[in-house]
């Protein structure tokens, strides 16, 4: 048999794949994460990695000015052991800044993937919302203000008065035509307020807008229940729902318009990117229609509760003081913004941008003194909100959202596919497929609503939504690599090692499991040489306590699992008898070796294990006093022998016996055959033809679709993987039973007595009674009980539990009351030889028939002559049901044996009528008493020896003859 090992498939594995990378979902490239209060945030990282047996998952923060680690940030483990290729972790606390993040895979130490986000910042987010001069007019000749920064940044996706869903984000720096999403018309002020922030915090911006031009107060309080509300600018018809002129939907389809714009950048956006504040700035509508301050403030106090009941309960807010329209200010509109402002309540007072005027500063505003306009006016409004923004006031007292976490996918394999699952306690669940559809929008195709979904290939992400509407976006799960990371191939064709395997599921109770050294501590790859009592391998696992690690393995390729198992050397002799492990091995979930307790300085335990009925090979190291020093472990040397050829024939079985014989079925049960490699299977026979073919770990069989009485010769062999046979068909013949139930050899018995069954065929099954006069009857054993005469329907069932063996018997009892009277009888001899007539006398019956055990004549008295001792009785008979005499025994003496021993008292002979001889064709010896009136001769061939002890009475005839046997 060729015995080599795989020197070239862990290569295969890995170099096949070389030149992909790690694919991360999360952060999104430029992204900007609102910073806390302490100026930090959780960086969460996401991805997908493509090469099988990875270890750890680790990042980085790179400063992209000079290309050097950020301190307390360089290389980290964000996932150790990850598994089915995908990844979740993050970086704590991560300072405010803009970063480069590199994120690589590595397998025992190595560094197998590499990829980078190219710029991600930790520090300001801030949503718009408002009217015109907050969206941006589209009739000022084009002039927003683009940032001079790469790192202010926004989607560019406005969609004014759109309900279409949002695409997944992508960031740009904020360009002059940028369409700030939800609703921004184009950069209006905002490049240039992010530069204006940024040069005082020194951090990235991101900026959203969801401003609605023309919206009014009441436009945000009424359309925030959902309400309809008309824009009072939209000119002609007047009086229009609000968005109907937008050429979206018409009429109910722009019901929820202003507020639902807003509601859903913060949902979107600011659910996964934090927030800092609202920036409000709205008040010209009002103030066009004069509306009262206390009417103002009551709509815009709503509309603040509205949002942080839709988002956030703390969602904090800055409101600017605005009513500029018609060429002057409306006092009851700035005095209710003003009046809103609670600092302890989050609410913050925003710019007086009324100031800012074609009066004042001439070109500001538009031809109409309403919209700002050209770059002096833009810059201005920049100017005014950068410095409320900035101010000690505000960024002292401000207590920013952060993201919220995005939900983390797991996966499993479940059969053919990957089971994908987020945690439960969402509102909804969306799930999309990538790698159709080239993106993450949530608007793709639903693939599943549930919190779980089962696919056998493609890419999937997780939409979920809170009960306000927040939503984030899980980590995607590359259904298809994740198959391919298990897959071992269908067949094996060399001995291949345990590391050069792909696992399919691998966790450890210290640090990462490592492929060919020992488990060091936390850190990937930090293990050693394994060696073991001074012996080095190359090859091996190491692990420490509380591990486990599954291998998927093809069906019946590989025959034995062979490792050396201990505790490797480097670990210190002070370990010697303390903590202790124990190795486990189980095949397709079951229990097939267990290690004794392992110490440092316990032998080197060899393995080998047939596995060849597995498919999936389960490795396991269990502590067993807690020491994370000592607990370390070694699978040194372990391998999986492929069948490469086999000419040995397995053995025959042994040991066949019929188990469990009915009517319909028969049971059989063997002692395995044995093979060098290992017993794939058994071929069944029946009546020498191939019945059936059943697996090398079965050794039970039943036989069923039988009949009572039928013919059933049954045989077995063995066959191993290359099918060579066992050499004999090894059988057994017998009949299916015949099922027979009976009682008192007729079914007919007496009432008030109890009674087994004399006849139960087959044994092992139950009984019951359907007839309803009272009676008892044990289910298992049959004994049965009545006290009243009547006739008894019962079934006896057999073969249950085993489907298509099932059968019962109906039977038949009768009760009768028994004779009222009992004989007595006597018999004139109760010794006597050979031939020798005896005489019985018997009491008569006073009801019912005498009849007696050894005659059918029903006299009284009766006559025999026995050849041998036996117990004679009579008894009184109504029907089946006997009521019996005493019983009379009637020895009869033995006729010429060798020696006859006749001993006091056994053999003492009292009053009798009848004469008796005693012959012997050797020897008599007599130490009994004869007494009156008895007539006793003995005869033997050579020696009557009459020892002390012997006595005869007067009156007594005695004689004692040499002589043969008559």
């Amino acid at each position: 048999m060729i015995k080599r090992f795989s020197a070239v498939l862990f290569f295969i594995l890995v170099i096949g794949n070389s030149f992909a990378q790690i694919n991360i979902s999360t952060p999104i490239n430029k992204a900007v994460y609102q910073r806390n209060a302490a100026s930090q945030a959780n960086l969460y990282i996401q991805g997908t990695y493509q090469q099988s047996n990875i270890t750890s998952i680790e990042a980085r923060l790179i400063n992209p000015l000079d290309s050097s680690p950020i301190s307390g940030f360089d290389w980290a483990v964000i996932h150790n052991m990850p598994n089915l290729g995908y990844f979740t972790g993050q970086l704590s606390n991560v300072p405010g800044g803009w970063y480069i993040l590199e994120v690589r895979s590595k397998r025992a130490g190595v560094v197998i993937e590499t990829n980078s986000v190219n710029r991600v910042g930790i520090g300001d987010v801030f949503m718009v919302a408002g009217q015109s001069n907050a969206q941006g007019y589209i009739n000022t000749g084009g002039y927003g203000l683009g940032s001079s920064k790469e790192y202010v940044v926004t989607h560019d996706n406005g969609m004014y008065c759109s309900l279409a869903d949002i695409p997944f984000p992508s960031f740009t720096k904020i360009e002059s035509t940028t369409k700030l999403g939800t609703g921004g018309r184009d950069a209006w002020c905002y490049g240039k307020l992010g530069d204006l922030i940024s040069d005082v915090t020194q951090l990235p911006v991101a900026i959203f807008n969801s401003g609605a031009s023309g919206a009014s107060s009441e436009n945000f309080k009424v359309s925030s229940d959902g309400g309809a509300t008309d824009n009072i600018f939209i000119s002609p018809p007047a009086n229009t729902q609000f968005c109907a002129d937008e050429l979206i939907t018409s009429g109910t389809g722009t019901i929820g318009m202003p507020y639902i714009n807003f509601k859903r950048g913060l949902n979107f956006y600011n659910s996964m990117f934090g927030i800092k504040s609202v920036l409000f700035h709205q008040g010209e509508s009002d103030a066009y229609t004069f509306v009262l301050s206390s009417t103002y403030s009551s709509n815009i106090n709503y509309v603040i509760n509205k949002t942080r009941s839709d988002f956030h309960p703390n969602l904090p807010w800055m409101i600017a003081q605005v009513s500029y329209i018609g060429g002057t200010a409306y006092s009851p509109v700035t005095s209710a913004q003003s009046s809103l402002v609670n600092q302890s309540n989050q609410i913050f007072g925003g710019p007086n941008t009324d100031g800012i005027n074609n009066n004042t500063l001439e070109d500001s505003r538009d031809d109409i003194d309403l919209h700002f306009t050209n770059p002096i006016g833009l810059d201005q409004l920049a100017g005014l909100w950068a410095t409320y923004i900035v101010s000690s006031n505000f960024t002292n007292n401000v207590v920013p959202i952060v993201a919220n976490t995005p939900p983390v996918a797991t996966a499993t394999i479940s059969g053919n596919n990957v089971l994908m699952s987020v945690p439960s306690g969402y509102a909804s669940y969306k799930w999309i497929r990538t790698d159709v559809s080239g993106n993450s929008n949530f608007g793709n195709a639903s693939e599943g609503t549930g919190n779980t979904l089962s696919k056998s290939s493609g890419t999937y992400r997780c939409w979920v939504l809170t009960a306000n509407g927040n939503m984030q976006i899980s980590n995607p799960v590359n259904a298809t690599q994740s198959l391919l990371m298990i897959d071992n191939g269908a067949t094996c064709s060399e001995n291949v090692y345990l590391s050069d395997l792909n696992m399919k599921t691998y966790t450890n109770g210290v640090g990462p499991v490592e492929i060919n050294k020992t488990n060091g501590s936390e850190s990937d790859g930090d293990g050693s040489t394994i060696i073991l009592k001074g012996t080095s391998y190359s090859k091996g696992i190491g692990v420490s306590a509380n591990s486990e690690i599954e291998y998927s393995l093809p069906a019946n390729q590989y025959y034995k699992f062979q490792a050396k198992i201990g505790i490797s050397d480097d670990i210190s002799n002070t370990c010697d008898n303390t903590g202790g492990v124990i190795f486990k091995v189980y095949g397709d979930g079951n229990l097939i070796y267990t290690s004794p307790t392992i110490y440092r300085n316990t032998d080197v335990q060899d393995i080998n294990l047939s596995i060849f009925n597995y498919s999936v090979l389960k490795l396991k190291v269990e502590e067993v006093n807690n020491n994370i020093i000592c607990n370390k472990g070694v699978w040194a040397d372990a391998r999986l022998l492929c069948f490469l050829g086999d000419t040995t024939l397995p053995s025959d079985v042994t040991n066949l016996v019929a188990s469990d014989t009915l009517s319909k079925c028969i049971s059989f049960s063997w002692t395995h055959a044995t093979d060098d490699f290992v017993v794939n299977g058994y071929y069944v026979f029946l009546n020498g033809i191939p019945l059936d073919t059943i697996p090398g770990n079965q050794n039970t069989y039943t036989v069923k679709g039988l009949s009572p009485g039928d013919f059933v010769n049954f045989g077995i062999k063995a066959f191993d993987a290359a099918n060579n046979q066992s050499p004999n068909l090894v059988n057994k013949i017998l009949n299916t039973v015949e099922p027979n139930v009976v009682y008192g050899g007729d079914g007919y018995i007496c009432t008030s007595r109890n009674y087994l069954p004399t006849i139960k065929i087959p044994d092992g099954g139950t009984f019951t009674i359907s007839t309803t006069t009272p009676h008892t009857i044990n289910s298992l054993t049959g004994d049965f009980f009545s006290a009243i005469p009547d006739q008894f329907f019962g079934t006896y069932y057999f073969g249950t539990g085993v489907p298509g063996c099932e059968a019962n018997l109906s039977f038949t009892l009768g009760t009768t009351t028994p004779p009222a009277c009992t004989p007595v009888i006597t018999a004139d001899k109760t010794l006597i030889n050979q031939g020798a007539e005896v005489n019985f006398t018997s009491t008569s019956c006073t009801t019912g028939t005498l009849v007696w055990s050894f005659t059918p004549s029903n006299n009284t008295t009766q006559s025999i002559s026995p050849t041998a001792t036996n117990n004679y009785y009579s008894a009184c008979q109504i029907s089946f049901c006997l009521n019996y005499s005493n019983t009379v025994e009637v020895k009869v003496l033995p006729n010429c044996g060798s020696s006859v021993n006749l001993t006091n008292p056994a053999d003492n002979l009292g009053s009798r009528i009848n004469s008796l001889v005693y012959n012997s064709s050797n020897n008599i010896i007599a130490t009994n008493q004869i007494t009156p009136s008895n007539n006793i001769q003995y005869n033997a061939a050579n020696t009557i020896l009459l020892s002390p002890g012997f006595k005869i009475d007067p009156g007594v005839i005695f004689s004692a003859k040499i002589q043969n046997c008559p």
